[in-house]
């Protein structure tokens, strides 16, 4: 074989590699896809955040105890100073959360300024006879999609009598974060990023055929699963092409 057919021969042959191994990467995401989609995953989620800053744990509250021993719902997020409310609402009390972002949070302040625990006294001042519960759940830098999740799981399982929502301001700060995220995606922080959503909402466990199977995914491992197939499109890349040579070096 002439040098310049060699060469003609070796250049189509690396040409048709790599589109044969875009093709396969498509293939395996369009199936991936099609999957997730078959089993009820993939349709937007206006509460989720790609933002770091801005994931919640659900339910915001858990089951814990005072140093007397009396049963309490606590703070369960570490950007929440510790506060705690009886498990048990006393009979006739007045229960009352406030929600929002750093406004509400008192950023750069005490806890004991904010207009949560202003509220909290003035409360107590004004019904002496009845005991009082305040509890602040604003957070720096949540949007309202994000404080509407904690006000929806409050009203669920807080048994409150007034809620106090002061937010808003923190929407076009999220608007550029979530620009920059796109920006800046790997396929890395993507992967991460599935596998935080599987996990801290159960996805998998909540679609009609894991309900009507009785099926318990573990969505940790789901995650994991994935992370480690995408790392494997380049590693399978690079073998596609040592096969190459090494079937054009014996030819």
């Amino acid at each position: 074989m002439a040098p310049s057919e060699s060469r003609g021969s070796s250049w189509f042959a690396n040409l048709l590699l790599l589109f044969g191994s875009l093709f396969f990467v498509v293939l395996l995401f369009a199936v991936l896809e099609g999957s997730l989609r078959l089993v009820g995953i993939g349709a937007a989620d206006p509460q989720f955040s790609r933002l770091k800053y801005q994931q919640i744990p659900i339910p915001i509250l858990e089951p814990g105890a005072r140093p007397d021993g009396s049963p309490v719902l606590r703070t369960n997020d570490v950007r929440l100073p510790y506060q705690s409310i009886l498990r048990a609402k006393p009979p006739g009390s007045l229960r009352v959360f406030t929600f929002g972002g750093s406004a509400t949070a008192g950023l750069g302040f005490s806890p004991n300024v904010t207009f949560a625990r202003q509220l909290s006294r003035m409360l107590a001042q004004a019904y002496p006879d009845r005991p009082v519960e305040v509890m602040n759940l604003g957070i720096v830098a949540l949007a309202s999609n994000q404080v509407k999740q904690i006000v929806a799981d409050a009203v669920r399982g807080y048994e409150p009598d007034l809620l106090v929502v002061y937010s808003g301001n923190n929407e076009f700060l999220e608007v550029h974060a979530e620009k920059y995220a796109q920006a800046h995606a790997t396929w890395l922080s993507l992967a991460v990023g599935l596998l935080h959503w599987l996990s801290a909402n159960d996805r998998l466990s909540s679609t009609p055929i894991a309900q009507d199977l009785d099926i318990h995914w573990q969505p940790q491992l789901v995650g994991v699963l994935a992370v480690v197939l995408m790392g494997l499109l380049p590693a399978l890349y690079l073998a596609a092409g040592l096969w190459s040579r090494s079937r054009r070096r014996k030819a």
